[in-house]
């Protein structure tokens, strides 16, 4: 099967700790993950501990590398690729959600 054809894996996100007001997931992946587009429904600050990931949004490309963070506004869509095993820690309104482009 070639590399195109192959099923592509996904970021894992894993709750942290849910405050009245924040909430913070854990976000890990292997190299070669992608996240499809996506949105959260409040700001999500980024912030990246190790490996290195491309986030994607519609004015540019941001790397992500440890030791740096990314605010991501209400409603802006965007991917991640990552191209090396990547830990970063988001912090989001507490009943935020994430919303993929055509998940109905």
């Amino acid at each position: 099967m070639s590399a195109t054809m192959e099923a592509t894996t996904k970021p894992q996100l894993k709750p942290i700790q849910v405050g009245e007001q924040f909430k913070m997931l854990e976000v890990t992946a292997e190299a070669g993950a992608v996240m499809p587009g996506h949105y959260c429904t409040s700001d999500a600050v980024v912030v990246v501990l190790e490996g290195a990931a491309t986030l994607v949004l519609a004015e540019g490309a941001i790397p992500l590398v440890p030791g740096t963070s990314f605010l991501i506004p209400v409603g802006k869509v965007h991917t991640l690729n990552v191209e090396r095993t990547f830990k970063a820690t988001v912090i989001m309104g507490s009943s935020a959600t994430l919303e993929f482009e055509g998940a109905k």
